[in-house]
């Protein structure tokens, strides 16, 4: 059966490198690389010629390189959400030892209790706010603290903690979003290395059929992309290149 021409857009591209894991991809694509080098001579005469496996073998490192950066990043996501984390443990362990030292006083004091219950924060979002303000009523009742704590020790920690979170708001869902972007990218070269191995299997057997070239027609099929392997999800079912 002759393949149909269709017009392929990058959605297109991305639902088709998808369905398979990047490392297969690449070594089809290495496979493809060296039978196309082999066999050029006779693949040319159906357009592909040392132009197009010029293309492609570009297209090949371009597509190792991502890979490589897409592995940094995901590195990356996994340092920051660890650092993000221990910041955000750390801060509700302080929040708790302030607000612990502050109900003893606060229980002689209407004005102290209020000022304690209105700093307590119901989530992360309010961390930065309660932590200034539970420092600024521990200093401000430092006479009423056990005198054995080093109340500007904790002070201080407080304030770094605040500081430290406040200063980087989107650092999470940043590193969270940046490899999503990168699998994007990834998914679409290897959509367009698809295509091209689909051109090559395509000439290939033709060719053979035609007496032009003297290989195995299955050495012009997919020999590490039989099954999808990156994505548990269903996928919309595309044409096998």
């Amino acid at each position: 059966m002759k393949r149909k021409a269709v017009v392929v857009d990058r959605q297109r591209l991305i639902k088709m490198g998808a369905d398979h894991a990047s490392e297969d991809v690449a070594q089809e694509a290495a496979a493809a690389a060296a039978r196309w080098q082999r066999d050029i001579s006779v693949l040319a005469q159906y357009g592909l010629g040392a132009e197009r496996l010029a293309a492609f073998q570009a297209l090949i490192g371009e597509h190792l390189g991502l890979m490589a950066e897409r592995s940094n990043a995901v590195a990356t996501k996994l340092t920051t959400v660890k650092g993000r984390k221990q910041e955000l443990s750390n801060a509700w362990m302080l929040v708790d030892q302030l607000h612990s030292l502050l109900l003893v006083p606060a229980r002689s004091d209407q004005a102290l209790a209020d000022a304690v219950n209105a700093a307590s924060p119901a989530d992360n979002t309010e961390l930065v706010a309660s932590l200034d303000a539970l420092a600024k009523l521990v200093e401000a009742n430092v006479a009423k603290l056990p005198k054995e704590l080093d109340i500007a020790a904790l002070v201080g920690q407080a304030r770094e903690l605040s500081a430290a979170l406040a200063a980087k708001p989107g650092e999470l869902s940043l590193a969270k979003a940046a490899p999503v972007s990168d699998t994007e990218q990834l998914d679409e070269l290897e959509g367009r290395l698809l295509l091209q191995l689909g051109d090559l299997n395509d000439a290939g057997r033709k060719a053979i059929r035609a007496g032009r070239l003297q290989a195995r027609r299955s050495e012009y099929r997919l020999q590490f992309l039989v099954k999808k392997s990156r994505r548990q999800a269903e996928k919309s079912p595309e044409p096998s290149p």
